[in-house]
């Protein structure tokens, strides 16, 4: 089961913060720049350190991080809001803000927020959702092998390795590489490989 993790709640204050400061997407990549030090222009390829520093570098701007009734009060909410920040993050949305996520659910679930929604509906926008995601999620594997070999980490990239690395992390035993969560994990250890490059000394 997905857990919310510090970083994906970094990045989901990061955007709330964009949004609530009104900084459009130049703007918007122009301070992260400024706050990792010109290493990085987007949330997705920040390490959980460098997302501190753009957090605080927008509260320094004036965001305030807000505790309202909007804040999600169950663990369906939770998770349905882990993996749109998921989706976010390897590039999968357009939009990722708050009228986006409950358009979806109204599509979905035809109610107009997420603590609407009946047991049925809740597993069924988890179900879309992750179905999406893994849709996804092979060109975002894909983006971040690359960007690996071009540090040297890994060797070149080819369809047929990045099956074999999805496949090894699922283990031999599973019906399934190409799931939701094997693939997922499969983007961490990525993420985890690129930030032990990245990360100073």
């Amino acid at each position: 089961m997905a857990t919310v993790s510090e970083r994906t709640r970094l990045i989901q204050k990061i955007h709330v913060a964009k949004r609530e400061l009104g900084l459009d997407d130049e703007t918007y990549r122009a301070v992260i720049r400024m706050a990792t030090g010109n290493r990085q222009e987007s949330s997705g390829t920040c390490t959980e350190q460098q997302l501190q520093a753009v957090l605080a570098h927008m509260k320094s701007r004036g965001f305030k991080v807000r505790h309202t009734s909007k804040t999600p009060r169950t663990a369906d909410e939770k998770l349905i809001r882990a993996i749109w920040a998921q989706l976010d993050e390897i590039g999968a949305l357009a939009d990722s803000s708050e009228k986006a996520l409950n358009a979806y659910v109204l599509r979905i679930g035809n109610v107009s927020d997420t603590r609407f929604l009946t047991p049925s509906k809740v597993t069924e926008v988890v179900e879309t959702l992750k179905k999406w995601a893994v849709r996804v999620f092979p060109g975002a594997l894909a983006f971040e092998w690359k960007r690996l070999h071009q540090a040297g980490v890994r060797p070149p990239f080819t369809e047929p390795a990045l099956d074999v690395f999805i496949c090894m992390k699922a283990g031999p035993r599973s019906r399934n590489p190409y799931s939701y969560a094997n693939l997922r994990a499969c983007y961490e250890q990525l993420k985890s490989e690129a930030h032990d490059v990245t990360e100073p000394a």
